[in-house]
């Protein structure tokens, strides 16, 4: 069985946040796990994919001798997975639905709001795209020797003269890339899974959300009164008020 697609809204208002307790994050991975003990199967076989797909391309790149890519790749892997994750919440969804979860609905979960979350995946496999071509703007200048090869990749970028301030900068722009994008789909990627709303307004959220936790007055802005200091994480509440049940 496949879920009919979500009806948008498109001129809903962009979701408010809320303040959760710091110890929230617990609950959630014990939640995960017994999601995955419920369907282990769905779980691995899922990652199995991602992991056989991940070896192709450091195939195709041996083959295409670009094998100085292959840590930018692994490490450009936090721009892409929050997309590759839609399938396991999915999985949860409907595990807490009690509606049937399998490997097919898990793959199949990105129609529920195709064109929204393609256009998400779109923007975050720029991002890839931007860390590749920076990491190779990288090595041009930190090694005027040539890119390194298969044999020596690993001693050129951890033990050569270059390699630590190769890898300060690198680190550096990393973080830079990884906070923009954090902020814009840590919660957007679930909210476009789960609510029928737009990219723009999935994004609009998922920034707020982030915002929330800077400081004390981007808290009195959200929600309309300074935080306590013992809740510092936000949660999504939607256009019809809907909210996880704190109990």
């Amino acid at each position: 069985m496949t879920d009919a697609p979500l009806v948008r809204h498109e001129n809903a208002a962009p979701s408010l946040v809320r303040l959760v307790p710091l110890d929230r994050p617990w609950r959630w991975l014990a939640a995960g796990w017994a999601d995955l003990a419920a369907r282990p199967a769905i779980a691995l076989c899922y990652g199995a994919l991602i992991v056989a797909a991940s070896w192709a391309l450091v195939f195709a790149l041996h083959l295409l001798d670009w094998i100085f890519l292959l840590l930018p790749m692994a490490a450009g892997f936090m721009f892409v997975a929050p997309i590759l994750a839609v399938g396991l919440y999915d999985t949860s969804r409907r595990l807490e639905a009690g509606e049937p979860a399998s490997l097919a609905t898990a793959i199949g979960a990105w129609r529920r709001n195709a064109d929204q979350l393609a256009l998400l995946g779109l923007v975050m496999m720029l991002f890839h795209l931007a860390w590749l071509r920076l990491a190779q703007l990288l090595f041009a200048l930190f090694f005027s020797g040539g890119s390194p090869g298969w044999d020596n990749v690993v001693p050129a970028l951890l033990f050569s003269r270059p390699s630590l301030p190769f890898l300060a900068t690198g680190t550096a722009i990393g973080f830079v890339l990884a906070v923009i994008l954090f902020a814009i789909a840590a919660v957007s990627i679930p909210m476009l899974h789960d609510l029928p709303v737009s990219a723009i307004t999935a994004v609009a959220t998922s920034v707020a959300a982030k915002a929330a936790i800077v400081g004390e007055d981007e808290r009195e802005r959200l929600l309309g009164q300074i935080a306590t200091p013992d809740q510092p994480l936000v949660v999504l509440l939607d256009q019809q008020g809907a909210s996880e049940a704190d109990g």
